[in-house]
């Protein structure tokens, strides 16, 4: 595992572990071993929860030896460009070109190594890393978990949006208690209504006919006759 150190300004710079080999064959300078030979970025990224990947290369490497851990294929993602390691204590940032000229005045030991078109390549020692990333200043990770203060607020959420489901529930329950009642009122008034016209149905037609017929009077209005 890589070592962490904490310096006076509370800024974590990983210490020059350089890996060990699982099987003990392989030296921190055997360029065929993916366990050793280079500083891992990966804790310093964590600590400050910056943005990391591993390089395409990674996954097309078949030896899984040389594969190794990641360490060598580790990029620190930075709004400015990338950090990634070179080998041993030594570090690579691709630089944009609107920070190139602040990168390079840092100092002396960062160095230029390549030019990328308009883009630079700088190689640093692994103590002036913090120095480096404030100027190309890493992706923060997307957080995953949520503050006890979160937690509590979709807790009170869950159960307030609970309350109203029940509300709703009952609401509904009690809607279709009465729907079913007046259905039941109306079908039962219906009935009754069926049963008494059946039996006494000719009765009300006859005298429904002869309280409707009209008669002329002599002055020519309708008149109802009287029984």
């Amino acid at each position: 595992m890589l070592e962490v150190t904490v310096q006076s300004d509370l800024k974590s710079i990983p210490k020059p572990d350089l890996g060990t080999c699982p099987t003990g064959d392989h030296g921190p300078n055997h360029r065929q071993c993916g366990f050793v030979g280079c500083v891992d970025l990966r804790t310093w990224a964590k600590a400050h929860r910056y943005r990391f990947r591993l390089e395409g290369s990674y996954q097309a490497e078949n030896n899984t030896h040389v594969r190794g851990d990641g360490r060598w294929f580790v990029e620190v993602l930075c709004r400015n460009g990338l950090i990634y390691p070179h080998g041993g204590r030594i570090l690579l940032a691709y630089v944009k070109a609107g920070v190139a000229n602040a990168i390079a005045a840092l100092g002396p030991d960062i160095e230029p190594y390549q030019n990328d078109g308009s883009a630079r390549v700088f190689k640093f020692p692994v103590a002036r890393l913090d120095e480096v990333a404030a100027i190309l200043k890493p992706r923060k990770r997307r957080a995953v978990g949520a503050s006890p203060e979160q937690l509590r607020a979709m807790r009170e959420r869950r159960k307030s949006l609970g309350q109203v489901k029940q509300i709703d529930q009952e609401a509904t329950q009690s809607r279709e208690t009465t729907i079913g009642a007046d259905r039941n009122r109306e079908s039962a008034f219906c009935g009754s209504q069926a049963g008494q016209i059946a039996q006494d149905g000719p009765h009300r037609t006859l005298s429904g006919e002869r309280n409707n017929k009209l008669t002329q009077t002599r002055d020519g209005n309708p008149q109802t006759e009287r029984p």
